[in-house]
């Protein structure tokens, strides 16, 4: 599973990520290697995560990016919210074959003091 298609609810989300597209791992393996590269900024790393274009639900609202090399991700507009760094819960594979899978993921946000201000649930494309 290299690349994260869809989004299909809001989810914002620790070593640092290669410069080489993302690995070949699994799809629960990909999720924890998502939010690591996403705690660490890593805008390259999660840019070549993503296939373009890409959707992303937010809140009701279809996100949609069509240029790759705009970036999917605002940092500055994220710290604006208090989010200093996400944590997985969990991760399940809902439906996989050879070239996709459908992953619920449960994490949480914090701040800057480690204090949680978000635990959620979120659906993942992965193709």
């Amino acid at each position: 599973m290299k690349k994260l298609v869809s989004l299909l609810m809001f989810a914002l989300l620790s070593a640092s990520a290669a410069a080489e597209d993302p690995p070949d791992l699994t799809p629960e393996a990909f999720m924890h290697y998502y939010v690591r590269i996403f705690n660490d900024e890593n805008l390259a790393a999660l840019q070549r995560a993503y296939h373009f274009p890409h959707v992303k639900i937010r809140s009701g609202r279809m996100v949609y990016f069509e240029d790759s090399t705009k970036p999917a991700v605002d940092f500055d507009a994220i710290k604006r919210t208090g989010l200093h760094h996400s944590r997985v819960h969990h991760v399940r594979v809902l439906a996989e074959n050879s070239h996709s899978a459908l992953v619920e993921m449960q994490f949480s946000r914090f701040d800057a003091a480690d204090r949680e201000i978000l635990n959620q649930t979120s659906f993942y494309q992965l193709t």
